[in-house]
C-alpha cells in the first residue's frame, strides 16, 4: 500500500531471535530461519480515527504494516501463513527479496476453543511482480493500493477486508475478465459484500489451479463448470452495481 499517512510511521526493525522465539512448532521455526532476513514495523494503525471493530469472533483494534526481507521469494506463501498467526493483529505484509515483491493479507478469527489463539479465515500471497510494481502510482495497483483512495472507512475490518480484495484484484486481474469492473462500484461500502466477494474470488482462483493441474478430461470439464457457476454469481453481484450507474 502507498501513500500510508506519515502519523501512523513507526519504522521499528524487529529482531529476527525475536521474530523466531515466538513460532511454537519446531518445523515452521526452522521453516522461517532459513528464509527471513530482515523484518520491519513500518506502520501501524491505532487509536479510533479509524474505529475498532470487536465482537464474540474478530479483534481488530490494530492493523500492523511489517516489511519482510526474504532470501528467496520462493518462500512466500510458507512464511506469509507462520507470520500471520504469529503477529495477533491483522498484517499487511510487504514481502521481498532483492528483486520482486508481493503482498499478503490475512482475516483473522478469535479460536473458539481459545480467544488467545488466531484462525486464519482467509489469506491472500500476491503474485510476486517486480518491486518497481508496488511503487508506481501509475499502474492498477498504485491507482487501487494507495490508502487515501480507500473508502471503507467504518472500522478497521471494513477497512482491512477492502484493501485485501482489491489487493487480490490487482493481484490476479486476468482471472476473471470483469474482476476489475467492481473496482469501480460502491461495493466497498458494505463489508458483508465484500467478504462475499472475496470468497468467491478466492474460489474461482483455487477452482482455476485445479484445472490446470487435472490431468483427465472428466475433471477438467467438471471444474469448468463450477468455475462457470462461480463467475455468472459475480455477475450477478456485479449487475446491479453497473444497473445503479448513470448512462
Amino acid at each position: 500500500m502507498i501513500n500510508i499517512p506519515e502519523h501512523y510511521r513507526t519504522g521499528r526493525t524487529i529482531a529476527l531471535k525475536t521474530v523466531v522465539s515466538g513460532i511454537k512448532k519446531p518445523a515452521d521455526k526452522k521453516k522461517l530461519k532459513s528464509c527471513l532476513k530482515s523484518v520491519c514495523l513500518t506502520h501501524q494503525i491505532q487509536g479510533e480515527t479509524l474505529p475498532s471493530f470487536v465482537d464474540d469472533r474478530y479483534r481488530y483494534e490494530v492493523i500492523q504494516f511489517l516489511d519482510v526481507q526474504l532470501d528467496t521469494m520462493k518462500k512466500t506463501e510458507s512464511a506469509a501463513t507462520i507470520l500471520h498467526k504469529l503477529f495477533k493483529p491483522p498484517c499487511i505484509i510487504q514481502f521481498h527479496d532483492s528483486v520482486q515483491g508481493a503482498v499478503s493479507f490475512a482475516d483473522k478469527r478469535l479460536s473458539r476453543q481459545d480467544d488467545q489463539e488466531i484462525v486464519l479465515e482467509e489469506q491472500v500471497v500476491t503474485p510476486a511482480r517486480p518491486l518497481s510494481f508496488f511503487q508506481d502510482s501509475a499502474s492498477l495497483w498504485g491507482r487501487t493500493m494507495d490508502f487515501n483512495t480507500m473508502v471503507n472507512i467504518s472500522s478497521k475490518r471494513g477497512f482491512y477486508l477492502e484493501a485485501m480484495t482489491k489487493a487480490f484484484i490487482c493481484g490476479y486481474p486476468s482471472l476473471y475478465s470483469r474482476m476489475p469492473e467492481f473496482l469501480h462500484t460502491p461495493v466497498w461500502y458494505n463489508s458483508a459484500t465484500v467478504h462475499v466477494l472475496f470468497e468467491k474470488l478466492e474460489t474461482l482462483r483455487r477452482l482455476t489451479l485445479q484445472k490446470d493441474k487435472a490431468t483427465q478430461t472428466k475433471d477438467k470439464v467438471a471444474l469448468n463448470q463450477q468455475m462457470k457457476s462461480v463467475m455468472q454469481a459475480l455477475e450477478n453481484m456485479l449487475m446491479p452495481f453497473l444497473n445503479e450507474q448513470p448512462s
